[in-house]
């Protein structure tokens, strides 16, 4: 709430007009100091001013207190923040005043203009005592950072009008008044012989120019005027002579006598006679050019990415959001290639997070090298980067693109410290469709990208009407979901398992389940497919786990499996809601298997660990789930305590197949004994496969052939599952 806050209060301060930015920054105040009240105070001789009020409190927009004996003062000759818990106690303030408004307590900053000088000063009021800490203070004092540049400017314009308007009043006054401006003033005049010159110029003009009064007097506008800008000024005072405007306020460049330029904010008004003959042009000019390079250096830091200066996400989706608004047909269309480096883990994790980092700013110079003019590269994080490609003919016209980009990131890298990296790349590709959003050309983009790894990586992939329609499949089965975890039609089955050697079951394991539209049950790896492409996985986990134990509670039936995400254990509360289950439902938690799949050990981070640690110390069993599908090697058996892992089935349907396929599941197996760990076989179907899992010395199994998934649990032991034990004799 407090980020939303204060990026609507810079969002607020940065549109307001001229003429509302000090109530724009009372507004801001308010918003994220949740006060009743903020007010701006402007010196103006010996008093402080109201320039801007909100919340009232008695205090109006022209209304004067005097600075000496009032905080405002204080902050503004001290330039520090300061702090009131009761207005009414606090000998700072006046208290009978405060009594008389309704002010208990506030909070003040000074607000400073570009080059550091206090103009202003920022309160926030409140009714109630002690409404406001340290902690407000800082906030304000972001605020006030927010406001400064601004309200300096508009503050010095309103000097400036003022300036102008007295010029009606008397010639001394008009003197004074232009001499001492704090801003540039400069009078030009337009009868006889000098019409056009420079007639009279202050000090801060001299300054702002860099030229002394010597210098200035007698030459004309366009002899410090920047050459761009000659043009714009003449049409300006030819408005103004006619008399179609009386005031003109306008942004310009001038030529300092550095040879810089200096922007400024100006405001002009012709003086006439009594006759109205015009006799000069008065103008004030307010330098922002620091304004506006922080304004800029803003910008580029809102739009770029830190580490490689590419365009970042926010600027990405603006420049697809004009692209798709700019296509005039077929023959031009935008293409968005969306890329990931392939194994670009391992390099942080060998080398290094700098060495990573270095990586990248290669990558970004390479993508950069190889865009077509117009195109946007940027980098979304991490690994992840974009390339836009405006006035693409098609399909073979993107793809060909994809192939500059893999074949550049193929070249070897040779880094700093020496080592050299070779770099591939998966990419996936999404065209421009008429009624197509930004995030759909994304989302297509990245449903491709996913096509392109399934394929083995380092390659390209293009989204077609097979991905749409996978897409939208996708989206129906995930409100499915959505309504299923929150409806109770979630469906969990039991599918044996069974003891090889004896042939009696030993356990089951839990599989989830919801209904599609025609009344059958999605299959469980589809749902965990959906669970975990959404967001929604932890909370299936932890349905999962509640309906398991619940099923178990009251039952002999032995061991019970249940699957559960990496991201739940990283989430690092897993461990204590199967404590809290178990002993809600009166279970032994040694009665639990908690299977992880492969895939979520790969990513070691230290709160998996944790997590599976907490679990083993409870009793449970963990393992893991599909083995062989990911890329494991011995060294993550040997990071985890673990029990058991479980073979997937694409190994054990191959079984039989071939010498070289019954190889691969008997080195699943003999590496798994070797760290002591129980092998469990999924997806048996066949007495051959058992055969063969037997002969390997398989521990367990599960599969159709022992049993098909019920919605009760059976038995386990002795007479179990009738026919099971007969089913899983051999066969020879």
């Amino acid at each position: 709430m407090l980020v939303a806050a204060l990026r609507g209060a810079q969002r607020r301060i940065a549109t307001a007009a001229a003429d509302d930015v000090a109530r724009a920054t009372c507004l801001a105040a308010v918003d994220v100091l949740a006060a009743s009240g903020a007010i701006v105070h402007a010196p103006d001789g010996d008093d402080l001013v109201v320039r801007a009020v909100v919340g009232g409190h008695g205090a109006t927009v022209g209304s004067r207190l005097p600075r000496e004996g009032s905080l405002a003062g204080r902050v503004l000759a001290t330039g520090r923040g300061e702090t009131c818990r009761d207005a009414l106690a606090d000998d700072r303030t006046d208290a009978v005043r405060n009594a008389r408004i309704g002010v208990r307590s506030s909070v003040l900053v000074p607000l400073r203009g570009a080059t550091g000088e206090v103009v202003a000063v920022l309160a926030a009021v409140s009714a109630s005592e002690a409404a406001f800490g340290d902690t407000d203070l800082d906030l304000l004092a972001l605020v006030a950072d927010l406001a400064g540049a601004r309200l300096t400017h508009a503050l010095a314009v309103a000097q400036g009008q003022r300036t102008l308007d007295r010029l009606a009043e008397s010639e001394e006054d008009f003197r004074a008044a232009f001499d001492h401006a704090p801003t540039g003033m400069t009078m030009l005049g337009l009868t006889g012989a000098s019409r056009g010159r420079l007639v009279r110029v202050n000090t801060a003009m001299c300054r702002l120019l860099g030229r002394s009064t010597e210098e200035l007097v007698g030459t004309t506008l366009p002899d410090w005027t920047h050459t761009d800008d000659v043009a714009a000024d003449e049409a300006r005072l030819e408005r103004l002579l006619a008399g179609h405007e009386r005031v003109i306020s306008y942004d310009k460049r001038y030529r300092h006598s550095s040879g810089r330029t200096v922007r400024c904010w100006v405001t002009s008004a012709v003086v006439s006679d009594d006759a109205g003959r015009p006799l000069h042009l008065v103008s004030h000019a307010i330098d922002v050019t620091a304004r506006l390079e922080a304004e800029g250096e803003l910008h580029r830091l809102a739009h770029s990415d830190v580490l490689t200066g590419l365009a970042n996400r926010a600027l990405l989706s603006e420049r697809i959001a004009a692209g798709l608004q700019q296509r005039r047909g077929d023959a031009d269309r935008l293409a968005l290639l969306l890329l990931d480096l392939d194994r670009f883990k391992l390099v942080n994790d060998t080398l290094g997070h700098h060495v990573g980092d270095e990586l990248l700013v290669e990558v970004a110079a390479r993508l950069l090298s190889v865009a077509r003019g117009g195109s946007t590269v940027a980098r979304l994080g991490g690994d992840e980067f974009v390339l836009l490609v405006e006035q693409v003919t098609g399909a073979d016209d993107a793809l060909a693109v994809a192939a500059r980009v893999a074949a550049a990131l193929r070249e070897p890298v040779v880094l700093g410290s020496g080592d050299t990296v070779t770099c591939t790349s998966s990419i996936g590709i999404a065209l421009s469709e008429p009624g197509l959003s930004a995030e759909d050309l994304y989302r297509h983009a990245d449903l491709a990208l996913y096509r392109a790894k399934d394929a083995g990586r380092d390659r390209a992939a293009l989204f077609d009407d097979e991905l749409r329609a996978r897409a939208v499949s996708r989206l129906d089965r995930e409100g499915r979901l959505r309504r299923a975890l929150t409806d109770g039609s979630l469906r969990v089955e039991h599918q044996p398992l069974v003891d090889v050697l004896t042939g009696l079951v030993v356990g089951h394991e839990a599989l989830v389940r919801f209904p599609d539209p025609e009344g059958a049950l999605t299959l469980p790896t589809d749902v965990i497919e959906v669970a975990e492409g959404t967001g929604l996985v932890t909370t299936l986990d932890a349905q999962l786990l509640e309906r398991a134990v619940a099923d178990l509670a009251g039952t002999s039936t032995g061991l019970l499996a249940v699957n559960v995400s990496g991201r739940s254990l990283a989430d690092g509360g897993y461990a204590a809601r199967v404590a809290e289950v178990t002993r809600r439902y009166g279970v032994d938690p040694a009665r639990l298997l908690v299977e992880v799949t492969e895939h979520s050990l790969l990513e070691v981070r230290s709160a998996v660990t944790d997590s599976l640690a907490e679990l083993a110390a409870l009793g449970v069993r963990t393992g893991i789930d599909d083995f062989g599908t990911g890329y494991s090697a011995l060294a993550y058996l040997r990071r985890f305590r673990l029990d058991f892992l479980k073979i997937d089935r694409s190994f054990v349907t191959r079984l039989g197949r071939s010498a070289r396929d019954d190889a691969v599941v008997r080195a699943i197996v003999d590496l798994a004994h070797a760290h002591d760990l129980t092998v469990t076989a999924e997806g048996v179907e066949t007495p051959l496969q058992l055969d063969r899992l037997r002969a390997m010395g398989c521990d367990r199994v599960q599969g159709y052939l022992m049993g098909r998934p019920s919605s009760l649990l059976g038995p386990v032991g002795p007479g179990s599952e009738r026919g099971v034990a007969e089913r899983v004799q051999p066969t020879g």
